[in-house]
C-alpha cells in the first residue's frame, strides 16, 4: 500500500458500509407466534427437550419402531434428493 492509502484509511476517508436492512414485514408478535407454534407442533419423537420427555412412552419396542420409521423416512428423502443428480 502506498502512504496515501494508509493515511486515508487511518483518517476515516474510506467509503462507509451500507446500512444493515432486515425484514420488518412481520411484527414481533407475529414472529413470536410463528416460532411458538412451530415448537408446539413439532412431533414428539423429534423433540429433544426435557420438558416433553414425560410424554414419551417407556415401551422400548414402540420407541425402536418410531426411530426406525423416522430413519426410513429420512433415508427415502435423502435418496430422493440424490437420485436426480447422477
Amino acid at each position: 500500500m502506498t502512504g496515501q492509502s494508509n493515511q486515508s484509511m487511518c483518517y476515516g476517508e474510506t467509503s462507509s458500509n451500507p446500512t444493515h436492512r432486515y425484514s420488518t414485514a412481520d411484527s414481533t408478535t407475529t414472529t413470536t407466534r410463528r416460532r411458538q407454534s412451530s415448537f408446539e407442533n413439532q412431533p414428539i419423537s423429534q423433540d429433544g427437550s426435557a420438558y416433553r420427555v414425560s410424554y414419551q412412552g417407556t415401551d422400548v419396542r414402540a420407541s425402536e419402531a418410531q426411530h426406525r420409521e423416522r430413519i426410513q423416512a429420512e433415508m427415502a428423502r435423502i435418496m430422493g434428493q440424490s437420485s436426480g443428480r447422477r
